[in-house]
């Protein structure tokens, strides 16, 4: 699990690990950085990432991301204002399982260094 993140078993989202304001309530955070894990519909990692791009009103970007050496689909939202909103994710496939990193902000809270950190420091599990 990644440090100082909550394990998030209960929901059906199946998140393995969120990570949010410290000292603060949900309703306030600016910004979350959120991973799910679980069985693809499709066997196309592009497709998924087209789905979650739709999902959060974005596009799938051109270039390619690579997590501890798996090939992951980038996608990026505009922001949707003052309400915390899906901005930016990274789609990889690895192990017959989907990993979806994902960071949502508020306006004017840029998240791209937050999940670029993650993705460049992220070791899967051996």
């Amino acid at each position: 699990m990644v440090p100082r993140c909550s394990r998030q078993t209960e929901d059906k989202s199946h998140a393995v690990a969120r990570r949010g304001p410290l000292g603060y309530g949900w309703d306030t955070a600016k910004g979350v950085i959120k991973v799910d894990a679980g069985t693809p519909t499709t066997a196309d990692p592009k497709a998924v990432a087209d789905g979650l791009a739709k999902n959060f009103g974005g596009t799938v970007r051109s270039e390619l991301s690579v997590v501890d050496g798996e090939r992951g689909f980038q996608v990026q939202a505009p922001s949707q204002g003052a309400a915390l909103s899906p901005r930016r994710g990274i789609v990889v496939f690895r192990e017959g399982q989907v990993f979806l990193i994902m960071a949502g902000a508020v306006d004017g809270t840029d998240v791209s260094t937050a999940l670029e950190h993650v993705r460049a420091t992220w070791k899967w599990g051996r």
